[in-house]
């Protein structure tokens, strides 16, 4: 299962049958829905760098769970100072 970045994760549970047992991913605690997930490139800018937006080229990925039915989509990319 890929690593999820996401502050509000605790709204995602896996799915489970009546007697408590996993039977699928994860889904939304409130609505039901299959939680999916985006694939984010954050670009890798430079804190003290020389000006604005200033980076060294790099860049992260990270993988983004939302509810398709309770929030928007994110980003498909961002950025990090470093």
């Amino acid at each position: 299962m890929p690593e999820f970045v996401n502050p509000d994760a605790s709204r995602f549970d896996f799915e489970l049958d009546q007697a408590g047992k996993q039977t699928g991913g994860l889904v939304c605690k409130k609505c039901k829905a299959e939680i999916q997930a985006v694939h984010r490139v954050v670009s890798l800018w430079l804190r003290d760098g020389p000006g604005p937006c200033a980076g060294t080229g790099q860049t992260d990925s990270e993988q983004i769970p939302y509810c398709p039915k309770c929030d928007p989509k994110p980003s498909e990319r961002g950025v990090r100072y470093v």
